[in-house]
């Protein structure tokens, strides 16, 4: 974690991104970014810490994106991946994947696309989830 001395230029940094996150829809799609600092962040807090910690933290998750994209501006689809692979093959960022708008239900999405990072990976892999089907009928019985 990083331990920030000057409180007033980590707020200054955040700013935008706080604003990001304080008005997402809670949605998260293919194209959200706020989903992307969302779920990044969230993997890192892992137990109770404290405001600062906090601040530290998104700063990191901020630092990190900006290493692997060039930006902490990245739509969740271009991070959040579904790619096919054989028996022995390894998630690779070179290879075509898709755009998962989905999360994890860990952060309470149904349905549910879990993925994560893989060594020698900047994006997350589908790897588990699950899905709903539910049939309505209209009209008179």
């Amino acid at each position: 974690m990083t331990n920030y001395a000057d409180t007033d230029s980590l707020q200054q940094i955040l700013e935008e991104p706080i604003s990001v996150l304080k008005s997402w829809d809670r949605n998260s799609s293919a194209s959200s970014v706020a989903t992307t600092l969302a779920i990044e962040w969230a993997s890192r807090i892992t137990k109770f810490v404290s405001s600062k910690e906090k601040l530290d933290l998104l700063f990191d998750t901020i630092k990190d994106l900006q290493k692997r994209f060039g930006s902490w501006k990245v739509p969740w689809g271009d991070i959040n991946r579904y790619q096919r692979v054989g028996n022995g093959e390894n998630f690779d960022d070179k290879k075509a994947s898709l755009p998962v708008g989905l999360a994890s239900a860990t952060w309470g999405s149904l349905p549910s696309f879990q993925s994560k990072r893989f060594a020698n990976s900047n994006k997350r892999y589908g790897f588990s989830g699950n899905s709903f089907i539910a049939c309505v009928e209209f009209g008179k019985k």
